[in-house]
């Protein structure tokens, strides 16, 4: 039984509400776990294991760490209810502005058996059944401008829900043959998923949309034709009065996916002598996926879009053509995007895709003494493909996708992305030292990914992009050290240059799908160059009764890099480095403790995602306001552990 509550790492100013909290990333949660083993023979044995967890929280608030263009429109449509947001960002005073809830509620339940079955006459072969079902529900909402401005935000209940249902079986066959341990198998499982989306629009939107593009017109040209139209009613002025957002009004998606997947596979270890082995894996995998989804939109969500596509209300064509030009990107995309395209209006689609793919693994290793090994080895992994769930419109500009034409405003119905595959190669060594008092483990590796899967928001939609080409290489090395009985220090460092290999027009392709500022070789997001941690932990007897105190501090660094998949050099996080440290008090028999914590305990400043404000990133990704959800500030707490 696991009971958990923690106080939010936010404080919230709801402005005009109707969101009430006051805080933000509260916990909630407990889970409870049991399993039961049966041994009716020597031969079989029977393990069943249950779970089931019911979290309550607010999540996830995210804070301005760059400001832009939009930040005083939306300060000022905020301010009257007094607590509008900064236009200088001050991320670290951790104050959100959430004028809507983004309370979260997740069950999750699972059961598995595990069925093992001895055959003394085939040399103790065993066979082993691992079946298990699954059952995990999310429900929440969120105010996903980050603003006390009423823009837009996702309702909170089923409408915004994801479930996930599975149910998985393994069956192997393991034993020995002389010099050779073998294990045969297969893997079949069945998922289907349950995910509802809705995006609202706030009772603001019209007036900042309004202020945002007469701000273009005023900032960069006045068409004529146009004087005196701007303001906050600016496109009702310009293309008439259907050009107008619905408070409230819903754009609600609805996707139903089955995967189901079936592989047989094969590990088996050849003893070539005492000292040399060759192990060789090989799985054939078969997954099938099929997707249905549907789309609506509430009465009034799009007549803006077809207006201005009309070009309702405009006195002469030159004022179109200019205030196009005044807005760079133009207003018909502006106002057309997926969530307002009359487009996604009672649409459904169906899609289906079988991938039949090959992966394994060999490695050599040799044994020199009880104290060193070494190894080579191969393996090729792979990752299933899918489907993108969310609303999708090809690119402008590309091929088939002409600026100006219909193509950029029509939902673009395959949204399939490929398998990921990628060639690991790798040299080691494990040690045991000084009469095993030192394990010292170290790793030459080598990967080479194909079509790696790029997952991109671009402050409304996620976009996913094949990328034909990634390589990381380096160093990672890990010890455990045992200087004196009841101190030990254990440590690890990695050296990993993880960058895109692309060619020029992978590069092109990439920056117009995704808004990517990288280079042909940049780094990729959220892979340092140097990873490091070092701990130690000393136990000691207190001299009354039979109890013992432990107490453990452990670092972990990482060089900078970047938290964005767009590389904006606006989301690069600077090296940094964690403390955590924890005392227990506990009797021999390890019964039940009593731990004192801390976490992030100099209380480290560090970003963990930033990425491009909802509807804010104008005129560009690259000067528009970033958000970020911030690392946790420094907590601490106790943990009381029992056994019964």
């Amino acid at each position: 039984i696991t009971d958990r509550q923690r106080d939010g790492f936010y404080k919230v100013q709801d402005g005009k509400g109707p969101n009430t909290a006051s805080d933000d990333q509260d916990q909630s949660f407990y889970s409870l776990r049991g399993q039961l083993l049966y041994l009716p023979t020597d031969q079989l044995s029977v393990r069943i294991i249950g779970d089931y967890t019911q979290r309550v929280e607010h999540c996830c608030a995210a804070v301005m760490v760059r400001g832009g263009p939009t930040s005083a429109i939306v300060q000022a449509l905020a301010a009257p209810a007094g607590q509008g947001e900064p236009t200088t960002p001050n991320p670290y005073s951790r104050q959100a502005y959430q004028n809507r809830s983004d309370e979260q509620n997740i069950y999750d339940t699972g059961l598995s058996a595990e069925i093992n079955y001895k055959l003394p006459k085939l040399n103790n072969a065993s066979i082993t059944s691992v079946s298990a079902v699954r059952d995990w529900k999310s429900k929440g909402g969120g105010d996903v401008d980050f603003t006390n401005a009423d823009l837009f935000y996702q309702p909170t209940g089923d409408l915004n829900s994801n479930q996930f249902r599975d149910f998985s079986e393994e069956l192997r066959f393991s034993g020995s043959i002389g010099k050779l341990d073998y294990t045969v198998g297969g893997f079949y499982s069945y998922e289907h998923l349950r995910s509802n989306f809705a995006f609202a629009t706030g009772s603001d939107f019209n007036s900042y949309l309004g202020l945002l593009l007469s701000a273009a017109v005023d900032g960069e040209l006045r068409p004529a034709g146009l004087a005196g139209l701007e303001g906050p009613n600016f496109l009702a002025n310009v293309f008439g009065p259907s050009a107008v957002y619905p408070a409230n009004g819903l754009a609600i998606d609805r996707y139903r996916q089955n995967d189901q997947t079936v592989a047989v596979f094969t590990n088996d270890t050849y003893h070539i002598t005492d000292k040399l082995e060759l192990n060789v894996g090989l799985r054939y995998t078969d997954d099938h996926k099929s997707l249905n989804s549907y789309s609506t939109n509430s009465p009034g969500v799009g007549n803006a879009c077809a207006a201005v596509s009309a070009g309702a209300g405009i006195p002469v064509t030159s004022a179109l053509t200019g205030l196009i030009a005044a807005l760079g990107a133009g207003v018909e995309p502006t106002t057309c995007l997926p969530f307002y395209n009359p487009g996604y209006n009672n649409f459904s689609n169906s899609q289906s895709e079988t991938e039949r793919e090959w992966s394994g693994t060999a490695k050599l290793s040799y044994r020199w003494n009880k104290e060193l090994l070494t190894y080579a080895s191969y393996a090729r992994g792979y990752k299933a493909g899918g489907f993108n769930l969310d609303r999708v419109l090809c690119t402008a500009g590309t091929v088939g996708c002409a600026a100006g034409s219909a193509a950029p405003l029509t939902p673009v119905r395959d949204t399939s992305f490929p398998g990921e595959f990628v060639d690991s190669y790798e040299l080691g060594v494990k040690s045991t030292l000084f009469d095993r008092r030192l394990v010292l483990n170290s790793t030459l590796f080598r990967q080479e990914y194909s079509n790696f899967q790029l997952n991109t928001f671009n402050g409304l939609v996620f976009v996913v992009a094949s990328v034909p080409k990634v390589i990381s290489q380096g160093l990672d090395t890990d010890f455990v050290w045992l200087p004196v009985r009841d101190l030990s220090f254990q440590g690890g460092l990695t050296i990993a240059d993880t960058r895109y290999d692309l060619s020029a027009s992978d590069l092109a392709s990439l920056q117009a799908k995704t808004g990517f500022l990288g280079s042909r070789g940049s780094r990729l997001s959220l892979a340092p160059l140097y990873s490091a941690s070092l701990s130690g932990t000393y136990t000691h007897d207190l001299g009354v009764g039979d109890w013992r105190v432990r107490g453990n501090v452990g670092v972990k660094y990482s060089s900078n890099y970047n938290t964005g998949s767009d590389l904006d050099p606006g989301k690069v996080q600077k090296a940094f480095a964690l403390v955590n440290a924890r005392v227990a008090f506990f009797p021999r028999d390890n019964r039940y403790s009593v731990e004192l914590w801390a976490e992030n305990l100099f209380d480290k400043h560090y970003e963990q995602i930033a990425f491009n404000s909802g509807f804010q990133n104008f005129p560009t990704n690259a000067t528009g306001v970033l958000d970020a959800f911030l690392g946790a500030p420094r907590t601490y707490g106790v943990t009381l552990r029992a056994k019964l």
